[in-house]
């Protein structure tokens, strides 16, 4: 026992000495290897694998890893931002640095509820500046991707007027919240899917704000291969 502390002694002092002139090799070798350390030696090998190349490289992922997680991270942000269209048809209000209860933080909420492996979660300062705004910037320059489109564009009204719709808005409100959606993101640029059961909920919220069918219907195709009539639930 007095052998192996001492063995385990001078192998440290050599790792020190090594890092103290820049080499981090025998640190990375020993963390590679697992032995000696109960919280390195219980890692699984792909993990301490990750601990090494973060110290030899201060990244610990590989290219694969990174275009794996770069992925996941975008499907999470498009979920969050899905989620901002609800919270926001809901009423609540959008980010703010002093209120703890906006539409983003009820996205991040909901997101930590349905994480993402290998996708961590954001704050809500972090979902606003780094995914609410480079959407809005895509979206309005017409340089969407295509994660914007196959995962933002397609729910982002059928979102907001299922948050409105469950929130019950009165006439005024329901009003000021499509006239808000209407104004900033209705455009000959983007059609927006929706539904039976979104239809129905644009004509609910139509005949409660009293604004007229024929401003949305031209940016509103079936989402499903159900065949429905749009203009059947809208105009009667």
């Amino acid at each position: 026992m007095k052998a192996e502390s001492q063995k385990s002694f001078m192998l440290t002092r050599d790792i020190m000495e090594a890092l103290r002139n820049g080499n981090v090799e025998p640190l990375a070798h020993k963390i590679e290897t697992g032995g000696g350390v109960i919280f390195l030696s219980h890692l699984h090998p792909e993990d301490r694998a990750r601990f090494a190349r973060l110290v030899r490289t201060g990244d610990p992922l590989h290219r694969g890893e990174k275009r794996q997680n770069n992925f996941e991270c975008k499907c999470r942000d498009c979920f969050l931002i899905t989620k901002i269209f609800y919270w926001l048809g809901s009423g609540l209000p959008g980010f703010s640095n002093t209120a703890t209860d906006t539409a983003f933080d009820r996205a991040v909420q909901d997101y930590e509820n349905e994480i993402i492996p290998s996708a961590p979660s954001r704050t809500a300062e972090s979902l606003y500046r780094h995914g609410w705004k480079p959407f809005l910037q895509r979206y309005h320059s017409g340089n969407t991707t295509p994660e914007d489109e196959s995962m933002v564009q397609p729910f982002i009204l059928s979102q907001f007027l299922l948050g409105m719709r469950r929130s019950e808005p009165n006439s005024k409100e329901a009003k000021a919240r499509l006239e808000w959606f209407y104004q900033k993101f209705v455009s000959e640029n983007h059609l927006f899917s929706l539904s039976i059961s979104g239809t129905q909920n644009l004509k609910a919220m139509l005949n409660i704000s009293g604004m007229r069918p024929d401003l949305w219907r031209p940016y509103i195709r079936e989402a499903t291969s159900r065949a429905f009539d749009i203009d059947e639930i809208l105009f009667t």
